[in-house]
């Protein structure tokens, strides 16, 4: 049965270029996307080249590297190594590095068939490669790389229900200042219209959960009835703060931060902000409490205020966070100033409906090839024990406390960790590809240097037909050499490379 949590989800940005606003709404502008890099044609072809999702498994890759250890001109790596959107056609004014990849023989050059693989995150991983040109309103020339993955980590609850989310961003034409990164989420747990929102300030995390004890069916959409999860959305890493020279300490006043990473860690312009604001929507509001169309009220949302730049209060005191509950007893939503601490729609006495969370993260300034990481969580909890909605967001709680800490560690407990999944390749594997060889291009004779002092050479052609050659030393010479590409494969104690060798005639 169809038991729905999220009914949309979308990730949106504003920032400044020279001053003018740019950026894109997350509900209601994603047609300013374009599936394909920056370029300066947009024609139809290369729309369909990156119009597809670039699907890449953890099994995948180990497979496929276990393939090319031996030359076989019978084998075709799967579809998403295979076509990983690794360079860019620089005729049509498109990057020429664009998804990241494992360069094996650090040629620059993407070739699966020489060992390349794409650089992925966890074990399932979906890549949407897309662009925000500057001839969409408010354009900002920026290149966009979405990965969400999972984990397959068998013994770990939390990780089975959470879905990640790492967005690369780089502008390409401009750099941007007062860049704020936000993710719009558009809760329906089971029943749209009984719903509750919250924030957790320490913990980075927005959520939703039934307003009731009770989710009712409705349509073709099944409730959950007394056994009702709650869900939330974490900024495990957020916009890098402005290189100050300083590091900056804890505290909920300017440049600092209780709920970032490298805040008061003795490292010097290490800081990341967390969730520095959040504005929740409820379907019936009015201008300027709803969700809004333009983007310099989205600007204002982003900040934490409402659409016309007013500002919320709580107790009289100005906030940028909404219903935090206890959660923030620094005062962090409010720049240090009390505001009591106890904010929630229960304590509102608000009626449960339709509800929507804007999460936003920010300000950062980043030039022109900078890389713009935001790391994301969705987690699911149910506590299974209890017959009240509010004790599966004590659950939430407790599971993003752990999936944090996961995370600031960067140890999952399966083996596994948060980096790309080159971090979780053994040393062997990344230095065996480390022998040299030159020339290159060569006549057929050339030098080949292997650290290790036992090693074995053997060379083919690149149909997979082993080739006869002589070797004295660390010199090599291909016995009646063609003309064309050789694979030159060595292998050691600590595995097994290949490199290509152009021979002339």
């Amino acid at each position: 049965s169809l038991k729905p949590i999220i009914y949309y989800s979308a990730q949106g940005f504003v920032a400044k270029i020279n001053n003018d606003t740019v950026g894109v709404v997350s509900r209601y502008n994603l047609q300013n996307f374009v599936t394909s890099p920056i370029s300066n044609s947009y024609e139809e072809l290369s729309l369909q080249k990156y119009s597809s999702l670039f699907y890449v498994t953890r099994e995948m890759i180990v497979e496929h590297l276990n393939v090319v250890k031996y030359p076989n001109p019978n084998y075709l790596p799967p579809i998403g190594i295979r076509n990983w959107p690794a360079h860019g056609d620089t005729n049509k004014g498109q990057a020429q590095n664009l998804a990241p990849f494992i360069d094996v023989n650090r040629n620059g050059v993407y070739e699966p068939m020489l060992g390349d693989y794409p650089r992925i995150y966890g074990d399932y991983c979906v890549l949407k490669l897309f662009s925000n040109p500057k001839e969409a309103p408010n354009g900002s020339d920026t290149d966009w790389f979405v990965y969400t993955y999972l984990f397959n980590c068998d013994t770990n609850e939390i990780l089975s229900n959470s879905v990640f989310v790492t967005t690369h961003i780089v502008p390409r034409w401009s750099g941007v200042d007062e860049f704020y990164f936000n993710s719009y989420n558009d809760y329906d747990l089971g029943y749209y219209a009984d719903d509750f929102v919250g924030v957790d300030v320490d913990l980075n995390m927005t959520y939703a959960y039934n307003g009731d004890d009770f989710d009712e069916s409705w349509g073709v959409n099944y409730g959950y009835g007394s056994r009702i999860p709650a869900a939330g959305n974490i900024i495990l890493k957020g916009i890098k703060q402005k290189n100050d020279q300083v590091d900056n300490p804890f505290g909920p006043f300017a440049n600092q931060s209780v709920n970032g990473i490298g805040f008061g860690d003795g490292e010097i312009d290490n800081e990341y902000w967390g969730l520095t604001s959040s504005r929740s929507y409820n379907q019936f509001s009015s201008y300027p409490y709803t969700d809004s169309y333009l983007l310099q009220d989205f600007y204002n949302q982003t900040k934490g205020f409402n659409s016309d730049g007013t500002q919320n209060t709580v107790n009289g005191v100005p906030v940028v966070q909404s219903f935090f509950g206890n959660s923030d007893p620094f005062f962090y939503a409010s720049q240090g100033v009390n505001h009591g601490n106890n904010h929630s729609e229960e304590i509102n006495n608000n009626p449960p409906g339709d509800r929507r969370l804007l999460s936003s993260s920010g300000p950062g300034n980043y030039a022109v090839g900078d890389t713009i990481e935001i790391i994301q969580a969705w987690l699911v909890s149910l506590d299974t024990n209890a017959g009240n909605a509010y004790s599966s967001v004590t659950k939430l709680k407790s599971d993003a406390a752990k999936l944090r800490q996961y995370f600031l560690t960067n140890d999952l407990g399966c083996g596994k960790s948060f980096g790309s999944i080159e971090d979780d390749l053994s040393v062997q594997e990344k230095e065996l590809f480390e022998f040299k060889m030159y020339p290159n291009p060569s006549r057929g004779v050339f030098t080949v240097f292997v650290p290790d002092a036992n090693y074995s050479i053997e060379i083919y052609s690149v149909s997979g037909q082993k080739t006869d050659f002589t070797q004295i030393g660390h010199q090599i010479q291909i016995n009646d050499p063609k003309g064309g590409i050789y694979i030159i494969q060595v292998q050691s104690e600590k595995g097994i490379a290949s490199k290509k060798m152009v021979v002339m005639d």
